[in-house]
């Protein structure tokens, strides 16, 4: 289609969660927070999968390291949750929300930037689950009990993220994370 976009691979021994990645992606890729799927080929050991390119993810921006134009967190964290919130009315938790899964588009015609929820690879068609999976600093309380993963485990994920994205770190992280916390407040 003449477009540039970013390639995804993945080995043989994953095609069946390539698979997986690839129709929940289809289903959900209309939301203009969710990154968008275009195709994917296969050879004997990759199958690749083309998706929406983006510029960032909301690490980079979180680490200081996207440059391009000051951007409103309370903005990004609301796309991010309307992504998300899409995709749990399709009936699929993602379960695996963290900064590096949370895109920024390129700049549209007017500059402006989308964040996109993407990396479908722990996605499950069930808001209701039992397997202890995602990134351990972003998993929810209730996941770590073997309590089971729900809806509100991804919105726990995503107010770490909004935690992060406000202060420059992860909450959980001890001492670190305290001094942070500090001395953000001490300069406001």
């Amino acid at each position: 289609d003449n477009r540039d976009v970013a390639v995804k691979s993945v080995l043989a021994a994953c095609f069946s969660i390539a698979d997986r990645e690839v129709e929940l992606l289809r289903e959900s890729d209309e939301h203009p927070n969710v990154v968008r799927y275009f195709c994917m080929e296969q050879c004997r050991q990759f199958r690749y999968i083309a998706l929406e390119l983006c510029t960032a993810t909301l690490q980079d921006f979180v680490e200081g390291n996207y440059g391009q134009m000051k951007m409103d967190v309370s903005v990004l964290f609301r796309q991010a949750m309307q992504g998300l919130a899409h995709l749990h009315n399709l009936d699929i938790a993602h379960r695996d929300i963290k900064p590096q899964n949370v895109l920024l588009s390129v700049p549209g015609k007017n500059g402006e930037v989308r964040a996109l929820i993407s990396d479908f690879g722990l996605c499950k068609k069930s808001l209701r689950t039992f397997t202890v999976c995602g990134t351990p600093d972003y998993i929810a309380p209730e996941v770590i009990l073997s309590r089971g993963h729900d809806s509100g485990s991804d919105f726990w994920a995503l107010g770490v993220l909004l935690f992060e994205m406000s202060i420059g770190i992860a909450p959980f992280l001890g001492r670190e994370a305290q001094d942070k916390y500090e001395s953000v407040l001490n300069h406001k």
